[in-house]
């Protein structure tokens, strides 16, 4: 690790330029790799690096010991074949120092110096942190430059850069505050084009200068290190018309296979179509907050207040949303992607159209998204997060994977390994995730409690409604009860009273027969003899209806009837006293005047009126009500689980072959960069509540 130098760096055979493109950039500033390796001892040949993983930094140990292409000497191969043609004395020897000696031998990458490895052994650390060599094919340099150094980087289109003059700029400071890397066409395949670019390939901005002649140039650097493969070929590169001495010695550049070249930044404009950057966080004065949580994911992305920081003072300030680093878990990915996407606004300004800054989108590269701000005003700020999902139901789920794998119940080692780095990595969420679970049980058990109460409420009501109906059911037997000893009474009455006048009529009858045959005035007198029996008669029947006249009004209520005959005799006033002595005689014609109607009505017995000190009303009316508003609001248990029961059967109906619902959860962690020492940090909980203060600023 003394003798770091970016133009050292040489891609094996893995696909990897990305990452050696990191090398190289990181090369051009010697104490940015230092840091990564830690500790050393050559002599053991053991060596200690820390990478950036998900924000936080962690360790790995490799010994020195590196893949080479060609096999040992024992095995048979084409190389030591030709050589025992050649009958030379200590042909091991001279196979050992011709294929597998110096960088030139290595599988992976390599040093263009023959006697350094620094370069295989970052990259053998690399690999091993993630797993495996595959898991470091094909990448972003952004994702390599951030897990490398532990800055911010972030990946552009060069169609997104509106403002060229103010990128160039920022190229000008490249190896100081930025570091840049560029590639073409990265959806295409592989292929180089007529101009000597690389397809799908990376390139690291080396430099950037203006000529004295206002030409502004950009010096890029192949990472694979190959002679005449991958160089431009257009203006100002090596050998062409628009070199001048004057511009070899501002530039300080010579003519070479060294795989760096120089182009027009016009052309850098229009052939390179993505644009890596990382910024350099230099200095002491720079504070990072940094937070993670999981967020359920739904089927139409919408933006939720997820983050809240506070600043004490003006400072530039750069944000980062980023998700898991799936590259350390290659094969439990599941069957969703996430793509993120926030905006940034004041406290008090939560409107769409009030957004303060919001980061650039970008389509493959979707591993973090960052916005950088050069000065932000003190105040307190609010995050809101999106979060937007896509499944491919033909992958496998990460159940389906462990289930296919410890099917056979068989040792699998590298599985277990992918398995912890995929449980490690989720459960940086796992705090978060506690505390909502904590919250959602507290807000449950106060729901439950104000069923139980709404339950209780509803028990009572209908049962003090069903003792008021019991009470007045039985008040209402007890006056049918009533009502029937009263028309019993009236019937035994009118009986008597038809017994009596069957009677009278019997002594009429008699007393009509003794007349036949008499004088008139013998007639006469037996008829005011008959009239004074059928007097006393009637007066009897007459007291009769007085007292039954008098017990309904005693009783409140007047009993109605439809006109009967009026049996009692008419009285005539007269002047004269003998007059008024004199009575009509009327016809006999046999028979009486029937008392009492058969289809009389009987009378009706007058009721009290229903009194309770627990009702305003005469029947609990009221009470129902509040019960059926009180169901409304709370639901039987079994209506629950008639419904659940429901559910179960529909699913059951459902095709086998049909997906899982959805289910998609994702991994959010976001870092605060600020120069400002009083930066706090929130996380916001469902119903806008906060998560206690995060304390990780440093």
């Amino acid at each position: 690790m003394k003798n770091v130098n970016g133009g050292d760096v040489q891609q094996g055979n893995l696909g990897n330029c990305w990452l050696m493109g990191v090398l190289t950039a990181l090369g051009n500033a010697p104490d940015e790799l230092k840091r990564i390796c830690v500790a050393y001892d050559t002599e053991v040949g053991i060596y200690g690096f820390v990478f950036y993983r998900d924000g936080e930094w962690i360790q790995t140990i490799i010994d020195d010991k590196l893949y080479l292409k060609s096999a040992d000497w024992n095995p048979p191969n084409i190389q030591r074949h030709l050589l025992e043609q050649i009958g030379h004395e200590g042909n091991e020897d001279v196979y050992r120092k011709t294929y597998q000696t110096g960088s030139k031998a290595l599988f992976f990458a390599r040093c263009r110096d023959q006697n350094e490895t620094w370069v295989p052994l970052m990259e053998k650390a690399y690999a091993k942190a993630h797993g495996d060599y595959a898991s470091l094919s094909d990448g972003w340099m952004s994702e390599g430059l951030e897990d490398l150094s532990g800055n911010v980087s972030t990946g552009l289109r060069m169609s997104s850069i509106l403002n060229r003059d103010r990128f160039w700029d920022k190229m000008s400071r490249a190896n100081d505050e930025f570091f840049f890397g560029v590639s073409t066409d990265y959806l295409g395949g592989s292929h180089v084009r007529p101009d000597g670019i690389l397809e799908a390939h990376s390139y690291v901005v080396m430099d950037a200068r203006k000529l004295e002649s206002g030409e502004r140039l950009v010096k890029l650097r192949d990472p694979r290190g190959k002679v005449g493969e991958g160089t431009w070929k257009g203006s100002w590169s090596d050998g062409s018309k628009e070199w001048t001495i004057q511009a070899l010695k501002e530039l300080g550049h010579t003519f070479g296979s060294d795989s760096v070249f120089w182009m027009s930044y016009e052309d850098f404009t229009k052939i390179f179509t993505h644009v890596d950057c990382m910024r350099r966080f230099r200095g002491l004065d720079w504070r990072c907050c940094r937070r993670w949580i999981a967020v359920d994911v739904p089927w139409k992305a919408e933006y939720y207040k997820k983050f809240q920081f506070k600043l004490t003072k003006n400072s530039p300030l750069c944000l980062v949303l980023s998700q898991l680093d799936r590259r350390y878990y290659v094969g439990l990915w599941g069957q969703y992607s996430f793509h993120l996407d926030f905006r940034l606004h004041k406290e008090d300004s939560p409107d769409a159209e009030d957004c303060i800054a919001r980061p650039h989108g970008h389509y493959v590269m979707n591993r973090s998204v960052s916005v950088d701000l050069p000065d932000l005003p003190a105040g307190s700020y609010v995050v809101h997060l999106q979060v937007s999902a896509k499944r491919d139901i033909n992958a496998c789920s990460v159940e389906e994977v462990v289930k296919r794998e410890c099917r056979n119940r068989d040792e699998n080692e590298k599985f277990a390994q992918v398995g912890h780095s995929h449980d490690l990595a989720h459960s940086k969420a796992k705090s978060y995730m506690d505390k909502l679970t904590e919250l959602r049980q507290e807000k449950a058990s106060e729901c439950r409690q104000k069923k139980r109460c709404l339950s209780w409420d509803l028990r009572r009501t209908r049962g003090r409604a069903f003792k008021k109906q019991r009470r007045r059911e039985a008040w209402e037997a007890e006056q049918l009860r009533l009502d029937e000893e009263y028309i019993t009474e009236v019937k035994a009455e009118r009986a008597e009273m038809k017994k009596r006048l069957a009677k009278a009529e019997a002594k009429v009858s008699e007393a009509v027969e003794e007349a036949d045959g008499e004088s008139e005035g013998e007639a006469l007198n037996g008829a005011e003899t008959k009239s004074g029996a059928d007097k006393d008669v009637l007066d009897s029947i007459e007291d009769s209806r007085d007292s039954e006249n008098l017990k309904a009004e005693t009783a409140g209520a007047v009993s109605i009837s439809p006109g009967s005959p009026h049996l009692t005799p008419k009285s005539v006033e007269s002047e004269d006293g003998a007059a008024r002595n004199k009575q009509e005689v009327r016809p006999i014609d046999g028979a009486t005047p029937a008392l009492f109607e058969e289809k009389e009505p009987l009378p009706v017995r007058a009721r009290p009126a229903y009194n309770s000190a627990d009702e305003s009303s005469d029947s609990p009316v009221e009470d129902w009500g509040i019960i059926d508003k009180v169901n409304e609001r709370v639901s039987k248990p079994h209506d629950n689980l008639g419904k659940q029961a429901a559910v179960q059967n529909d699913d059951e109906t459902e095709e086998e072959g049909a997906p899982d619902p959805w289910n998609a959860v994702c991994v959010v962690g976001i870092r605060v960069y600020s120069e400002d020492s009083g930066l706090e940090l929130h996380t916001m909980m469902e119903g806008d509540e906060f998560l206690e203060r995060h304390e990780t600023c440093h």
